[in-house]
């Protein structure tokens, strides 16, 4: 009997790989009541996340701050009450990220569609009635990774990863856009530079790394969105207390804070320091003369490195760093688990 050669069908394994992970394959766009960072000439629009800010994802799936979450925080552990919106403005200075006159002129819409006010903190809108003490409406998931480029701001409320999700009439512009969507940067080499004072940044936005880098090595992200040191957990109080003194209250206080640190290492470590570089400048830079004509009318980030900038390259003199002696970056392998 003759026995034909099997024909190429059969069951076929469903496909389960979707991307490396170094930049997700995921088509993510910026939430509409982000406030406006810069603005930037040659793309005629606004920026609102920065090249290298840290970025997580709000509920409804649309890429945000993840310092917003830090925000959250203290709308909802504050001693201070956030009952109202002017309560929210009142209090203002306690949060990071607020409106600014330049989103009041430009219209934007806070996250429950409201004209925003002046020095109102973007998180107030994430509570039913602007009362932290109503239903939480708007969540921040833990950090995702790192924006692989500029962010421009949405366009309009139509406008859902990459499709259309209402009436045209919702569009800012129609029939264009000048970013239909972003990945994040999850894995990755990347440096910093480090600043002590954010008042200083010369860049509106800059993504920078705050205070002193700890030789500890892990990293994790400020309220700002800025990468910082993740501090190992402290030593108890209760090491020093005689035998079987604690009560078992105190015990449980103890027991709370190992597993808030705990849970706080697994959500929010973002990678380790690799490098802290203070030798500067570097390859004789301060003697390459400089191009200088209108340097005394263009912003000093915004001019080749040499001379002018006192042999700091690019991204230091862009976060405001002035002196050779004083400037200092980090090296940091990105590792968002």
């Amino acid at each position: 009997m003759f026995k034909a050669n099997k024909l190429p069908f059969g069951i076929q394994t469903p496909n389960v790989e979707i991307s490396e992970g170094t930049r997700v394959a995921k088509l993510y766009v910026a939430a509409s009541y982000l406030p406006l960072v810069r603005y930037d000439d040659k793309l005629d629009d606004y920026v609102v996340i920065s090249y290298g800010k840290v970025v997580a994802r709000d509920n409804n799936g649309f890429i945000v701050l993840a310092g917003l979450s830090k925000d959250v925080e203290v709308a909802l552990s504050s001693s201070t009450s956030y009952n109202t919106k002017a309560e929210f403005i009142t209090g203002t200075a306690a949060f990071a990220n607020v409106y600014s006159s330049v989103d009041v002129a430009n219209g934007v819409l806070n996250a429950q569609g409201d004209a925003v006010t002046l020095n109102e903190p973007v998180v107030a809108s994430f509570f039913g009635n602007y009362d932290s003490t109503n239903t939480q409406l708007t969540f921040v998931s833990a950090p995702l990774g790192i924006a692989p480029q500029n962010i421009i701001k949405q366009n309009g409320a139509g406008y859902f990863n990459g499709y259309q999700a209402g009436s045209s009439a919702n569009f800012t512009n129609n029939n264009w856009s000048l970013q239909h969507g972003v990945t994040i940067l999850t894995r990755y080499f990347i440096e910093l530079p480090v600043v002590a004072n954010l008042t200083n940044i010369a860049l509106p936005g800059l993504a920078v790394f705050e205070g002193t880098p700890s030789n500890n090595g892990l990293v994790t992200f400020t309220a700002n969105s800025n990468f910082t040191s993740f501090n190992p957990l402290a030593a108890s109080a209760y090491v020093s207390y005689t035998p079987n003194t604690v009560t078992d209250a105190e015990l449980t206080v103890e027991f709370n804070r190992i597993i808030s640190w705990a849970n706080k290492a697994a959500n929010e470590s973002l990678g380790r320091i690799y490098f802290i570089n203070d030798q500067y400048p570097q390859g004789f830079l301060q003697w390459v003369r400089t191009y200088d004509a209108g340097i005394t009318s263009t912003p000093k980030y915004n001019i080749p490195s040499g001379s002018a900038t006192d042999g700091l390259p690019h991204n230091l003199y862009s976060a405001g760093e002035t002196t050779a002696a004083t400037a200092k970056t980090v090296r940091i392998n990105l590792l968002v688990q």
